[in-house]
């Protein structure tokens, strides 16, 4: 998947978007992995990530705040149960 939108990125260079490839995701308690998350998908080529936090009690967001300074991370705390649909719509 990466490599075909690669390849069609290289083959359009005209094209003009704010961000490369982006990802939407909802975390629950993930600090232990979120860094490493991230950087493993930085290196795939995503530029951006909107991170839904699911009332975490971990240190998720602490984790998170180098990526959210520099504006790789757009953050928001979603608050209940069963809001997956919500975070994605």
């Amino acid at each position: 998947l990466i490599a075909s939108f690669l390849n069609r990125k290289v083959k359009d260079p005209d094209r003009k978007y704010k961000y490369d490839l982006s990802i939407v995701l909802i975390v629950k308690n993930e600090g232990k992995y979120i860094q490493e998350w991230i950087e493993y998908y930085k290196i795939l080529g995503f530029s951006r990530f909107y991170i839904f936090d699911n009332d975490s009690t971990d240190d998720t967001k602490q984790k998170l705040k180098k990526y959210i300074d520099h504006g790789l991370v757009d953050y928001n705390v979603i608050h209940g149960k069963a809001r997956q649909m919500d975070a994605y719509n």
